[in-house]
């Protein structure tokens, strides 16, 4: 496809080609811990998690076309922090588009650059490339028991979607994505975690509802945030000095919070005061009560943890302290209506004198429910 043809066909796409809403975005500060090396001749950035929290599996990252820069090592190494094998591919071979302009206003660092042709190259390598890296990196370091999840961004997010319709990974997610088609929709047969921007010129309004309406009728599983106030490149060129994008500037480059940060927090919950009747947080690779509440803590929501086994429900208070949030261990028989009535009371009078609202899930499908609707979020 040429230039001409390619730009023809952008309205056929439901996340349109980058643009120049692209080229935006604030460039972080930290240190990348990670590593390079080379798989399938593609230069490979490889971060590994603590020895601590080391879960035994692997996440894929897809970059945008600014490439592996600075924010997006940072990024990868906060997932590695929350316990992931992370490993991002150069598919533009050192050649990443601020190589060329620094923002959409520039015309003076490459005054000859074709933006177009540009991408056609990459998207030529790119489409050639990934398979095979993602094959490779299967091979060398996938073993019985490992599973393997994906995360794209802008450019990266077909990627995602033409891995989920294959058998490797397990489950994907994308923010601000581009170059998506009905296709890449209807072909996922896993988990997809969409991460949307309410300004977003290349994914719209229309878009995202038509995007939705497959998912919905092809009956695939996908959970879907959008977050307001923000424009496309959110998730990743963010400006860490506004209040909205940044819960915590204190918190480093390589902490969890960092990783929130770089997603942001959806607010929603915010103000709620959660009660977890069942805090028991599963098995490491799975999605129990308490891993699904930890989630609302990330969050903003105050977390009460009741439970009449102690030791689950402070496991799952350690994983919110980990995220530095709020919780509170109350030893209850939920089966116990009295005691169960006197707990919930408890929680209401003791939440720090706030007037958030009380939300659980009384019953097992709806507890069920809320599992399935994070799992994904979880892989991330």
């Amino acid at each position: 496809m040429d230039k001409s043809e390619m730009m023809a066909r952008s309205d056929e796409y439901l996340a349109k080609p980058s643009g120049s809403c692209c080229l935006e975005g604030t460039i972080h500060e930290g240190e990348a811990r990670g590593r390079w090396g080379m798989i399938e001749g593609i230069e490979t950035y490889i971060t590994t998690p603590p020895r601590t929290k080391a879960n035994g599996h692997i996440l894929l990252y897809f970059p945008d076309i600014w490439g592996l820069f600075l924010n997006s090592l940072l990024v990868m190494d906060a997932f590695a922090d929350t316990g992931y094998l992370t490993l991002g591919l150069d598919y533009f071979c050192g050649d990443p588009v601020w190589k060329h302009r620094k923002d959409r206003h520039d015309k003076t660092t490459d005054p000859t650059f074709d933006y177009e042709a540009w991408k056609k190259k990459h998207l030529e390598f790119a489409d050639e490339a990934v398979p095979r890296w993602v094959k490779a990196v299967a091979a060398q370091y996938g073993t019985p028991g490992v599973k393997i999840a994906c995360v794209g961004y802008c450019f990266g997010a077909p990627y995602v979607c033409s891995e989920l319709a294959k058998e490797t990974v397990t489950a994907g997610a994308f923010a601000h994505p581009a170059f998506l088609q009905e296709h890449h929709f209807r072909k996922i047969n896993k988990p997809l975690f969409l991460s949307c921007a309410e300004t977003d010129h290349t994914f719209d309004v229309p878009s995202r509802r038509r995007a939705l309406d497959i998912l919905q009728e092809e009956k695939k599983i996908y959970n879907y945030q959008l977050f307001a106030g923000v424009e496309h490149g959110f998730a990743l060129r963010g400006d860490p000095e506004d209040p909205y994008q940044l819960d915590n500037k204190d918190d480093p480059p390589t902490s969890p919070g960092f990783c929130r940060r770089c997603r942001y927090r959806d607010r929603r919950v915010r103000g709620w005061i959660a009660l977890n009747e069942d805090a028991n947080p599963g098995a490491a690779d799975e999605i129990g009560n308490g891993r699904a509440t930890a989630i609302l803590a990330r969050h903003g929501a105050k977390v009460a943890l009741l439970d009449i086994n102690v030791v689950w429900a402070k496991e799952t208070k350690r994983m919110i302290d980990e995220e530095g949030e709020t919780s509170e261990v109350i030893h209850a028989d939920v089966t116990d209506e009295v005691k169960s009535a006197a707990a919930r009371t408890r929680v209401n009078v003791t939440s720090n004198g706030s007037n958030g609202s009380l939300r659980y899930p009384r019953d097992a499908k709806a507890r069920a429910r809320l599992n399935r609707q994070h799992v994904v979020g979880q892989w991330l």
